[in-house]
């Protein structure tokens, strides 16, 4: 009886893993007909994409001021490296990029 329930769950688990890979790979095409419709309704092409264009340097630059910020509290309050934190953060980064990508 016990080892029905851990064949059911390894086959549940073996089935959501295939269906969460299916989602992740049909999603960027779903993403680019969404953006490419939104494209074709635009009068001003080229103003919007400036405005998007403005729209990115804002969000990197708040993401770099984010990230500085950190690592000065993270030095101050533990007296540590902040480098090693970025360290760390970047093979978590690398982990999750190699675990979506197809």
């Amino acid at each position: 009886l016990g080892r029905v329930f851990i064949d059911f769950f390894e086959s549940l688990g073996n089935t959501v893993l295939i269906l969460m890979r299916w989602f992740l790979q049909i999603t960027p095409v779903g993403v680019c007909f969404m953006i490419a419709g939104s494209v074709v309704d635009v009068d001003d092409v080229a103003a919007t994409f400036q405005g998007l264009g403005l729209f990115m340097a804002t969000v990197l630059v708040a993401l770099a001021i984010h990230m500085l910020l950190q690592m000065v509290v993270y030095a101050l309050a533990s007296f540590r490296n902040p480098f090693r934190l970025m360290l760390m953060g970047f093979r978590v980064f690398l982990l999750t990029f190699i675990t979506t990508s197809p």
